[in-house]
C-alpha cells in the first residue's frame, strides 16, 4: 500500500539543528524528550499525534489517556539499553514516575519514514497499551493485554483511512517455529518468560489468537470487551461472551494455516493541524529524567550516579530531593530513609513517595504505618499520606478507621485519585456494594492521570468488590 505524504504540520521553533542535544517537543497529547536531531525530533512527535489519532478513532474518545505522554526516544542504543534492560526495544509506564504523574513510554531510535517498521511498531504496540489501561482499569489478562497490542501495532494510515490487521511476518514466523497454544493454556500465561524463545512463541500465539477473534468473531469478543471496560471478572466475561460458539481450538488452528489475513479500513475523523513547540533541555533535567528511568528497572546505583551528575550541574529542587529518598529506598536503605525524613524540614512532600517504595520494596505494612503514626504526631499529614494511612488501616482489618481517614482526605483534596481509590477500598470491605461500584465508576471517569501508585491501588479495589460483592 502506498502511503501518501504527511499532512503539513504548524511548527514554533525556538531551536534547530542541534544533532546529539536533548530536547523537548510538545504537542497536545505528548511531551517529547530525545537527544535525536530537531528534524527527527519533529517527524517522530507528528507520527506520535497520527496514531494518537488512531487508536483513538479504535478505542473510542473515552479510552484516550486523561493527562499528556511523556516520551523519551534515545538516539543511542547503548545508553537505552544502560538504562533499562538489554534486549529491549521499548517500554511503557502507565503510573508514571516518582515525580511525575504522566504515563511514560520510553524507546530507542525514531521511526522510518515510508511506512512499517520496529520502531513505529514499538510505538504503537505501547501507546496501544496506555489506551487500554484506560480502556480496561480493572486487571487484564495477559494475552489480551499483549495480544491487542501486538495486533494494534500494525497500525497504517492512507490518507485518511486507517488499516488494521496487517501482518508482521516476525510474528508469523515465530507461530510457525513454535508449539500453537490452545486457548486454555493462553489464560494460564501470567508472567514474561526469561526465554527469548519462549517470549517470542507467547507473543505470537497471543497475537494470532486476539487476531482470530477479532476477525471471526467480532460479535462476542466486542462483548467481552465491553466487559473488560465494565471492570467485570475476565475469564467469567469471556465464558459468558463465547457461550453459544463452539470449536474455537479448530477454527484457530485453521485460521493460523492461511496465506493471507484479513485487513479492515475505515476512515479517520478531520484532525485540525497539531502545533508543536521545541525547546532545549538543560543538562540537569536530562539527568534527573533518566535517573527516574534507572529507578524504574531498580538500578539504583545508575540512578543515584545520574543524581550526582545533576547535583553538580546545578539540580537542588524537589525532583532532585524525591530521586534521591527514591534511590536509597532502592537500596534498602529503609533505617536510613527514615532518618533523612526526621531531618527534612518538610518530611511531609516527601512521605507519599517514601510509602509507595518501601511498598516496592517489601517493607512490612506495620513499619509503614509506624512511619506514618510517627510522622502525625509531630504535623498535620497531607491529603495523599492520609489516604495511605486509609489503605493500610484497611488492609489491616480496620476498614471503618480507613474509610474515615479516606473520606478526611479526600474533603481536604477532592481531586485526590489516590484518597478517592483508598475510600473505595474500604467501601468494598465493608461490603458496602453499592456505594463501592458506583463510586468506582466516577473516580475513573474523572481521574486525570494515573498518578503514583493509583493504578496497583484501583486494581485492589476492582478485586475488593468482586470478591466482596459478587455474590450480594
Amino acid at each position: 500500500m502506498a502511503l501518501r505524504a504527511l499532512a503539513a504540520v504548524s511548527v514554533v521553533l525556538l531551536c534547530s539543528g542541534c544533532f546529539g542535544t536533548w530536547r523537548q517537543v510538545k504537542s497536545e497529547h505528548f511531551r517529547v524528550k530525545t537527544d535525536l536531531s530537531s528534524r527527527d525530533a519533529i517527524y517522530t512527535t507528528k507520527e506520535y499525534e497520527k496514531l494518537y489519532r488512531g487508536l483513538q478513532t479504535i478505542f473510542g474518545p473515552a479510552a484516550a489517556p486523561r493527562t499528556v505522554i511523556d516520551v523519551v526516544l534515545f538516539a543511542d542504543p547503548n545508553e537505552f539499553s544502560r538504562h533499562t534492560r538489554e534486549g529491549f526495544s521499548g517500554f511503557f509506564n502507565g503510573a508514571g514516575t516518582h515525580v511525575s504523574s504522566a504515563p511514560m513510554i520510553v524507546a530507542q531510535n525514531m521511526y522510518i519514514p515510508d511506512g512499517p517498521s520496529d520502531e513505529r511498531r514499538t510505538a504503537a504496540h505501547e501507546l496501544t497499551h496506555l489506551f487500554m489501561r484506560t480502556a480496561y482499569p480493572g486487571d487484564l489478562p495477559l494475552w489480551v493485554n499483549e495480544g491487542m497490542a501486538r495486533y494494534f501495532e500494525t497500525l497504517l494510515f492512507d490518507g485518511d483511512e486507517l488499516c488494521r490487521g496487517s501482518v508482521d511476518t516476525k510474528l508469523t514466523f515465530a507461530l510457525e517455529r513454535s508449539k500453537k497454544r490452545p486457548l486454555q493454556e493462553m489464560w494460564q500465561w501470567s508472567r514474561y518468560d526469561a526465554s527469548e524463545k519462549e517470549t517470542r512463541a507467547d507473543y505470537a500465539n497471543a497475537w494470532a489468537w486476539v487476531h482470530y477473534l477479532l476477525s471471526e468473531h467480532t460479535a462476542p469478543f466486542e462483548q467481552f470487551r465491553g466487559a473488560l471496560a465494565r471492570s467485570e471478572n475476565p475469564r467469567a466475561a469471556f465464558d459468558a461472551a463465547f457461550a453459544g460458539v463452539s470449536g474455537l481450538e479448530a477454527g484457530f488452528d485453521a485460521y493460523t494455516k492461511r496465506d493471507s489475513f484479513p485487513v479492515f479500513t475505515r476512515p479517520l475523523p478531520p484532525a485540525p493541524a497539531p502545533v508543536l513547540t521545541e525547546t532545549l533541555m538543560s543538562l540537569a533535567d536530562v539527568q534527573l529524567f533518566k535517573a527516574s528511568i534507572a529507578l524504574h528497572w531498580e538500578n539504583a546505583e545508575l540512578a543515584k550516579e545520574e543524581l550526582r551528575a545533576a547535583r553538580e550541574l546545578g539540580a537542588n529542587g524537589a525532583d532532585l530531593l524525591v530521586l534521591e529518598v527514591a534511590a536509597k529506598v532502592r537500596s534498602s536503605e529503609w533505617s536510613e530513609l527514615l532518618g533523612t525524613l526526621k531531618g527534612h524540614p518538610a518530611p511531609e512532600t516527601l512521605m507519599p513517595a517514601v510509602l509507595e517504595l518501601g511498598r516496592e520494596q517489601g517493607v512490612k505494612p506495620a513499619q509503614l504505618m509506624a512511619a506514618v503514626e510517627e510522622l502525625e504526631q509531630t504535623r498535620p499529614l497531607d491529603p495523599s499520606t492520609l489516604a495511605w494511612k486509609s489503605d493500610l488501616l484497611t488492609s489491616a482489618g480496620r476498614a471503618e478507621e480507613g474509610l474515615a481517614a479516606a473520606r478526611k482526605a479526600a474533603a481536604a483534596d477532592p481531586s485526590n485519585d489516590r484518597a478517592g481509590a483508598a475510600e473505595l477500598l474500604a467501601l468494598a470491605r465493608l461490603g458496602k456494594c453499592g456505594e463501592a461500584q458506583e463510586g468506582y465508576r466516577r473516580l475513573v471517569d474523572k481521574m486525570s492521570g494515573h498518578s503514583m501508585g493509583t493504578s496497583s491501588q484501583l486494581r485492589r479495589v476492582v478485586a475488593a468488590i468482586n470478591q466482596g460483592c459478587s455474590s450480594r
